[in-house]
């Protein structure tokens, strides 16, 4: 078992096919140049790049390709690479020179920094993109649909043997933060847009997906100990898989609502409030999708709109039929509640909401509506109104098979204290919003 905190990067020495098999493939002969990792014993385990190897053997390297001699004593560690591995991994791709993460295995008395990292392989993504900060570098990765289920927003993931905490998700990306310790450390500091990356998900969320059942059921054990399973619900075109967990009756002071928990594929709980009042027939159902905002939606915060837009949207839908989905996990338009607090610290100091993520080397807009469209197509609304200011709404949820035929404004809860952010979403984002020099028009 490793912890996926880097020990040294090492460098391709020589990586050599050594026995060919009937099917073509072949196993390698892997060798390493480390200075660090001395003398290991043989059998031992060291997570190259996070890939679990055993070492069958090392030697005292004493010269460069050049024939200079080494100012300090270096060592040569062999490692035999199996097909299987070869296929899984980034390993069959490496050249002489190429660097390597390298740690390795744990010791049971050993303090505990990362997270638990097998050296289990689970596939490969690629560096979509690479966008430096002021204080980390934000990388996203594209990674194989058949892994997304496995990682989640907070969750850790393994990069290149690298311990790495899920910052963001999307259709198919997962994204990470860098810190300027990772990135001298180990190789991610220079990984190329476009390059390969070993990847290994939570081994908690792969035992976890052992519970469903050979239906891509969830089984349950509620309070009194009774199991009761959630069926996965039906999905639009280019929708997430969305699972109903909950639902009962919900009272509140702007109607009454039928409150529904659905968990989507990376385990993030949305809600749907479906209004008591049915719509009326040959009617199109209203339909505000909302995004989560702690301080705007539970501490009346005024530096947003948030909160007002919610409590409007229920009033509204209450009254004519339809439904207020709530996102959560898009908290400052999906950069997360620690970073929205840190955007703020950068507003207070003149910057507006745009300009602040960009500082802090964020997304602007990080939200993906899929798991909205699911919960749509599951309440049997494939088409709606959509309450909304903010015409990307639309074309995310149209994006995912939901027709939007026509966007209700909902202009509420302006005031002096977030008129500038109101007007950076006008003329920065594109929402729709109408002022005069006294006020809101």
């Amino acid at each position: 078992m490793f912890t996926g905190i880097v020990e040294e990067i090492g460098t391709i020495h020589s990586i050599v096919p050594s026995q060919v098999h009937e099917n073509g493939e072949y196993d390698v002969r892997l060798v390493v140049r480390t200075k660090k990792i001395a003398e290991p014993p043989i059998g031992s385990s060291i997570a190259v790049d996070g890939v679990c190897l055993t070492v069958t053997g090392y030697s005292t390297d004493i010269s460069d390709q050049a024939g200079a001699l080494y100012a300090e004593t270096a060592w040569l560690l062999a490692f035999d690479v199996m097909p299987q591995t070869l296929r899984l991994t980034d390993l069959g791709k490496l050249h002489p020179g190429d660097s390597v993460n390298l740690e390795r295995a744990m010791a049971a008395n050993a303090r505990f920094d990362g997270h638990v990292v097998q050296g289990h392989v689970d596939g490969t993504a690629t560096l979509l993109s690479r966008q430096p900060g002021p204080r980390w570098d934000w990388l996203r990765f594209e990674v194989a649909p058949e892994l997304m289920p496995y990682l989640a927003p907070q969750g850790s993931v393994t990069v290149s043997g690298v311990s790495l905490t899920v910052a963001e998700l999307g259709a198919n990306y997962f994204a990470v933060a860098l810190i300027p310790t990772t990135l001298s450390d180990t190789t991610l500091g220079e990984l190329k847009v476009g390059a390969q990356v070993n990847i290994e998900v939570d081994a908690l969320a792969k035992y976890a997906a052992q519970l469903r059942d050979n239906t891509g059921n969830i089984n349950f054990v509620d309070a009194t100990n009774q199991p009761w399973r959630s069926a996965v619900l039906p999905q639009s075109t280019g929708a997430g898989a969305i699972t109903k967990i909950a639902e009962a009756e919900l009272p509140t002071a702007w109607g009454k609502f039928q409150i529904t928990d659905f968990r989507d594929e990376n385990g993030i709980d949305h809600l749907a409030l479906v209004s008591t009042q049915p719509v009326a027939e040959g009617q199109i159902p209203l339909v505000r999708v909302h995004s989560e905002c702690l301080t705007g939606d539970a501490f009346g915060s005024l530096r947003c709109d948030c909160g007002p837009q919610l409590h409007a949207a229920m009033a509204t839908v209450a009254q004519q039929g339809g439904a207020v989905i709530y996102l959560r996990g898009h908290e400052g338009r999906g950069i997360g509640l620690a970073a929205k607090i840190a955007a703020y610290a950068l507003q207070d100091g003149g910057s507006d909401t745009v300009e602040a993520n960009r500082e802090l080397g964020v997304p602007v807009d990080a939200r993906s509506y899929r798991a909205a469209a699911s919960i749509l197509s599951a309440l049997n609304m494939p088409q709606v109104r959509l309450l909304t200011n903010n015409p990307a709404k639309q074309d995310g949820l149209e994006e995912s098979g939901i027709t939007v035929t026509e966007r209700v404004p909902i202009e509420v809860g302006f005031g002096p204290e977030n008129r500038a952010y109101l007007e950076t979403k006008r003329d920065s984002l594109g929402h729709i919003l109408h002022f005069d020099n006294e006020g809101r028009q």
